[in-house]
């Protein structure tokens, strides 16, 4: 039964540590600070508590107070202490911290004395209740409750919510999360998410599954600052970036179908494009460069991306537009300020799956001068 025991009031003040150290994760995941100071927040809050509940015989109170005194106090070492230096190298704000905690350690001794301070009456601490044989104080039973509680809500608000998503992000790929002030999300519907079972032609964005997908999305990223949505109720969405004006479409709709044995699907691509250049600048939407998907291949060409299948070659590709093979790809490009659209590339989502047959030289050449004596 000791052992038991011994066990339980492990779980116990484990349960502590681990509210200390979702802290503690929290502020090196997001800020790549070792809060040492952490520690002192987690003393004053405690502080806090007890002496609001000496004074007013309210442990509720004591609990409300040191919550809004934490919270307080750690915003203020933010925007005072580590705001600042955070473009130093990453040994400044630990030493920093360092010397908070210590003034913190010491302001405490001054303040409440070298051996702290109790409760005058807490009943929640003396009183006992069984469980299964072992006696835990209230106070045991609610660090255990409440750490399981907090954890668990914190699990699902970092997994659901934009905030925590956001958080996660910026944990995984700081540099990435923090490259972008803004993200421009432009949304059109293909004929892969219809509801009915041939296309059609009018309000078809309102028959479209991706529709549906894209307004949920641009729901729940409502209030971000950082996030825009253009989901138009129509099949084309045209945007513009630096004055490079962008139609883009899924494809399928480009008034052009079929191709040949010998250039393929740009035929149908290129007269679709011309096709759609002409009616668009008709009602005053011409375009710089028209973006489609839907041919399961990455074409690039003046004024036009056609980008890649993101799940790879497929029958549709195979047995329909007899494509090439191709992997599964994103294109990605990049539109500057002044010479509009610049560089491009496909950023491939698989590794290859057959290996080379032999490494090849980085860099290789011959001397024609080698070349005519081998040949005399």
């Amino acid at each position: 039964m000791l052992f038991v025991e011994l066990v339980v009031q492990g779980l116990v003040y484990g349960c502590m540590y681990a509210m200390m150290a979702v802290g503690l994760t929290l502020v090196y995941g997001l800020l790549r600070i070792l809060h040492i100071a952490h520690a002192g927040v987690f003393a004053l809050g405690a502080y806090m508590t007890v002496t609001v509940a000496n004074a007013t015989g309210s442990l509720a109170l004591g609990f409300l107070v040191a919550t809004v005194v934490s919270a307080v106090a750690g915003i203020a070492i933010y925007r005072l202490a580590y705001q600042p230096i955070l473009h130093h190298a990453a040994f400044v704000p630990m030493v920093v911290s360092i010397g908070l905690f210590i003034v913190m350690q010491e302001g405490f001794r001054l303040v409440f004395g070298a051996y702290g301070i109790a409760f005058d009456n807490n009943p929640w601490y003396v009183a006992h209740v069984n469980l299964l044989g072992i006696n835990l104080t209230y106070v045991e039973v609610a660090m255990v409750v409440m750490s399981v509680v907090l954890l668990v809500g914190f699990g699902l608000f970092a997994g659901l919510t934009r905030a925590g998503i956001g958080w996660r992000a910026t944990v995984t790929d700081p540099q990435m999360a923090t490259s972008f002030g803004k993200l421009f999300v432009p949304c059109v519907v293909g004929n892969h998410g219809r509801s009915t079972k041939k296309m059609q032609m009018k309000e078809r964005v309102f028959t479209s599954h991706e529709w549906n997908v894209y307004c949920g999305v641009a729901r729940h990223f409502r209030r971000s600052k950082h996030v825009q949505f253009s989901i138009p109720e129509t099949a084309d969405c045209a945007f513009n970036i630096f004055g490079h004006r962008y139609l883009l479409t899924h494809g399928d709709s480009l008034g052009t179908k079929g191709g040949d044995g010998i250039i393929g699907a740009l035929g149908p691509i290129m007269r679709g494009t011309l096709k759609t250049h002409r009616s668009e600048a008709q009602i005053g939407r011409d375009f710089d460069t028209l973006l489609i998907g839907h041919w399961h291949q990455y074409i690039t060409l003046p004024g036009l991306i056609v980008n890649n299948s993101l799940k790879g070659y497929d029958e549709f590709a195979h047995l329909v537009l007899r494509a090439p093979y191709s992997r599964p790809s994103q294109a990605l490009w990049f539109t500057h300020p002044e010479h509009g659209l610049t560089a491009h590339w496909q950023v491939y989502l698989e590794k290859q799956l057959a290996p080379l047959a032999e490494e090849k030289p980085w860099v290789s050449w011959q001397d024609f001068a080698d070349t005519r004596r081998e040949a005399a």
